[in-house]
């Protein structure tokens, strides 16, 4: 028998509600991750219990996206993350250069 597997579906479901929260994304960006992590979590309380016969090949299939489903949650997240902080490294030098410019003998 064959099982969905119930971790990388609670962890996707984690992930979505983690990024539903995440107030680096658009209103409607979160409202959609949201969405997605509640059906997720609907699918986990079924799949906890579901049994599937061997040679059902859509539960590997199903598998196989949630692993990678978790991949791409956590390359979004660093992602936003990286965008978050190069936002910051260019405010930091936007200012540095502002901040010397004002100290220029001439500027043509």
């Amino acid at each position: 028998m064959k099982k969905i597997d119930t971790e990388q579906l609670a962890g996707s479901a984690q992930k979505s509600f983690s990024l539903a929260r995440d107030g680096r994304l658009t209103a409607t960006q979160q409202t959609n991750m949201l969405t997605q992590g509640m059906r997720l979590r609907a699918s986990l309380i079924s799949a906890l219990s579901a049994e599937f016969a061997d040679s059902v090949k859509q539960v590997d299939e199903a598998n196989q996206q949630l692993t990678a489903l978790n991949g791409w949650l956590t390359e979004t997240n660093t992602a936003i993350t990286h965008i978050a902080d190069t936002i910051k490294q260019a405010a930091a030098a936007a200012s540095l250069v502002e901040k010397l410019l004002k100290k220029a003998v001439s500027i043509l």
